[in-house]
């Protein structure tokens, strides 16, 4: 008997709870073509069976719908006992304190000072750069409105934003919140503009990361271009490590444009 499937699907899949069931099946078509997570493709058997169960769930509304009140009931019950946990941390610590200390004085009351104004968090990840309005390459102001097929009109990168990664853990109850295919077949990789290109290769990829192994160590926050039969991309920097003689780089998806993969694939189970 096989072991129930305990992850979210909707991050198997990479989607928000909220998602139509359009981008849910886009999203699923990708993993299992453009990245390869099909067995005819070259994937795993375990991650195509996982992927293939989000989207047997997912892709049908009465099916669906238990799914959420199944893990809308596994997060109220977190909550509760995360509540019950604090009310008898509380409880302990009142018991151990019996014995009340001496009461302070009084201090002298002071005017209170007027509330600072808060200030806005700064945007971080895949949003930090259509804030600021420019490509992520080389700068060059973006078009009024960014579509699937959008390009910078200066260095022609793939602007259609990447999914974000900012709202992951505003996702309902699960533990996996990407899942990686693992590759192994050439890249090229471009630093800026007109900057050099180094050949590359893969290591993983999912639909908001990617690793892959350099000839050169490249620096945190360096924002490449990435590019390969299936995927044409721009990607920041996590980090960089030597990996016996190259550099194993962890990167970030800004933006991504996914092309039409080889071949077909038919699932049955969809």
């Amino acid at each position: 008997m096989s072991r129930p499937n305990r992850r979210n699907l909707y991050r198997l899949l990479h989607v928000q709870p909220g998602a139509p069931v359009e981008v849910i099946k886009a999203s699923y078509r990708v993993l299992m073509g453009t990245l390869r997570a099909h067995p005819d493709l070259g994937g795993d058997h375990e991650q195509a069976a996982l992927l293939n169960e989000a989207w047997a769930v997912l892709g049908d509304a009465d099916r669906r719908a238990a799914y959420d009140r199944e893990l809308a009931a596994k997060l109220k019950g977190q909550r509760k006992g995360a509540a019950s946990s604090a009310a008898g941390a509380s409880a302990r610590a009142a018991d151990s304190h019996a014995s009340p200390a001496p009461a302070a004085p009084k201090p002298t009351p002071q005017p209170a000072a007027a509330p600072a104004p808060a200030e806005p968090a700064p945007p971080t990840g895949a949003r930090l750069w259509r804030q600021r309005g420019q490509c992520p390459l080389c700068q060059h102001t973006l078009p009024p409105r960014l579509l699937a097929d959008s390009r910078c009109a200066s260095c022609d990168s793939p602007l259609s934003p990447a999914p974000d990664t900012d709202h992951v853990g505003k996702e309902l109850f699960g533990r996996r919140a990407s899942l990686r295919m693992p590759r192994d077949e050439s890249l090229t990789v471009q630093l800026g503009k007109a900057g050099a290109l180094l050949p590359a290769r893969w290591r993983d990829m999912s639909l908001t990361g990617l690793s892959f192994l350099a000839p050169a160590p490249l620096p945190a926050g360096r924002v490449l271009r990435i590019r390969d039969h299936t995927i044409d991309a721009l990607a920041e920097v996590v980090s960089c490590h030597g990996h016996a003689s190259q550099q194993l780089v962890h990167a970030r998806l800004l933006t991504a444009r996914f092309l039409q993969p080889r071949g077909q694939f038919v699932s049955t189970s969809a």
